[in-house]
């Protein structure tokens, strides 16, 4: 899955500069971790990508699962969103994970994938927090443990029900199975490669208003509240 995630693709970079612009204040603003404020907006960006199994494939046909570049899901869902209804955005979990770790590693975000038996998860680095600093700052057990940091595990097959229930079920889902195997994209990088494809850098359609109603809702959740509330007393 690491040689579909990119970092450097010229349509992806074009989407996070617009987004940006789009949200300047408020991530000068903000005072949460500026890791997790990037990764919600950018996954509240992506509402509008509808979750689809891929169909069953034989496994003596030879056919492996198609995997959607991220620069196609991107393009798909910002023509979707623009007000083509001829268009609608489908991905399995293959297809999400690559396409918001892409994201994040183009904004310098560190991210993860997380095996899990018949799927997979990712995570991304929280800002280079020790597993012995988040245990001496109290923080809530809603992490995974990552190379000795901490990282926030999303599950994003859930893109349409936000940020904080993508993260939620993450770790329950970690919580109940098995994890087969955790590896940085980096370190899979190194073995696997990057991926060669690319899009092209284009003008977005950014709908600010509902990305921002989304993140608000998700950071006012309760229990993420109360995870916050252990960074405002940092010294």
């Amino acid at each position: 899955l690491a040689s579909f995630i990119s970092s450097d693709d010229p349509s992806l970079r074009a989407f996070i500069d617009q987004l940006r612009t789009e949200f300047q204040g408020e991530i000068e603003a903000t005072t949460i971790p500026p890791n997790l404020y990037i990764a919600t907006l950018l996954f509240n960006a992506l509402n509008g990508i509808s979750y689809a199994t891929d169909a069953n494939i034989p496994l003596e046909s030879g056919t492996i699962d198609k995997i959607k570049h991220p620069y196609e899901m991107l393009e798909g869902l910002m023509e979707q969103i623009s007000g083509d209804n001829t268009v609608n955005t489908f991905g399995d979990c293959d297809d999400s994970t690559a396409l918001y770790c892409s994201l994040l590693e183009s904004t310098g975000i560190k991210t993860a994938l997380i095996q899990l038996p018949s799927h997979v998860m990712m995570a991304f680095d929280l800002g280079q927090i020790s597993i012995d600093r988040a245990q001496e700052m109290n923080l809530p057990d809603v992490y995974q443990p990552i190379n000795g940091q901490v990282w926030i595990p999303i599950e994003t097959t859930l893109i349409k029900d936000g940020f904080a229930a993508a993260w939620k079920t993450a770790i329950e889902e970690i919580r109940s199975g098995v994890v087969i195997d955790s590896t940085t994209v980096e370190a899979a990088w190194e073995k696997y490669g990057a991926s060669p494809f690319r899009g092209t850098r284009r003008q977005f359609s950014i709908p600010k208003a509902r990305i921002q109603e989304r993140t608000e809702a998700d950071l006012n959740q309760p229990w993420l509240q109360e995870f916050l509330g252990h960074f405002s007393s940092r010294p």
